[in-house]
């Protein structure tokens, strides 16, 4: 609760976090981990919004 107030504050929004290298490195940390290919597709279906 007191991140999301701080973020709020801080003027913080979504495209400042959901960068191209955060998705691409979230994409490189599911391949390290063996993760689920369905992930790769989520990702992409996040990142197309």
């Amino acid at each position: 609760g007191r991140r999301i107030v701080e973020m709020v504050k801080d003027d913080l929004k979504p495209s400042d976090i959901l960068t191209r290298p955060a998705f691409e490195n979230a994409i490189r940390v599911n391949g390290a981990i063996g993760g689920s290919t369905n992930a790769v597709v989520h990702l992409l279906a996040i990142a197309g919004r």
